[in-house]
């Protein structure tokens, strides 16, 4: 009761100065065509006023006041500046294609002397680099087989006796240009030769 007793002369005090307020406002708005039909005076008037109304009777009322809506956010664009004349450009390294070019080099050789023969070899091409993934040797025989081992032009082992047939992986192991990959083998005696097979697994990039 107490909230109504207190707001209703609030009420009217803000409905009296609204009106005298309008008046005024639609005074200054409508012109003396507007004036001459019912149906023509002061809509807009009375529609931009409604807001003002409106507003003072939340006042009187103690509503709360709503904020107005925020500015969207501005923003700045980034303007980057020129090159500098006489700097030379940043250097391009050469393309590489990513997969690269697989390579196998699979042979046989029959060992005849006991000097070292090759088996195979894999040699990487000019404006090339090389990957080595694997070296594989075996023979028909193996009591008087000999075999070497050769990898980016060095000896990595030679005078190997083997029982079987023998792999090694090499991954990760890069090879330059005019590089070499050698299974070499050779008999500990020339009346007993033998067939050596050799496979030699990688692959090649261009540079």
């Amino acid at each position: 009761m107490n909230g109504n007793s207190q707001g209703t002369p609030a009420i009217k005090n803000a409905l009296s100065q609204a009106i005298a307020e309008y008046e005024q406002f639609k005074g200054e708005r409508i012109t003396w065509l507007e004036a001459l039909g019912d149906c023509l005076t002061g809509i807009d008037e009375r529609l931009d006023y409604t807001n003002l109304l409106l507003m003072r009777l939340g006042i009187a009322l103690g509503a709360p006041a709503v904020a107005p809506p925020e500015a969207p956010p501005t923003f700045i664009p980034i303007i980057y500046p020129p090159p500098i004349p006489g700097l030379p450009p940043a250097p391009v390294r050469p393309t590489v294609t990513p997969l690269g070019t697989p390579v196998s080099k699979l042979n046989r050789a029959n060992i005849t002397t006991t000097d070292y023969q090759t088996v195979v070899e894999w040699k990487i091409p000019d404006h090339y680099y090389g990957e080595l993934f694997q070296v594989s040797m075996m023979a028909d025989g193996y009591t008087n087989a000999l075999f070497r081992l050769v990898i980016a032009n060095k000896e990595q082992w030679a005078d190997k006796y083997l029982l079987a047939p023998l792999t090694q992986e090499f991954r990760g192991n890069e090879l330059t240009e005019g590089m070499l990959v050698q299974i070499q083998a050779k008999t500990d005696n020339e009346a007993n030769p033998f067939t050596a097979y050799g496979e030699v697994a990688g692959k090649e990039y261009q540079k």
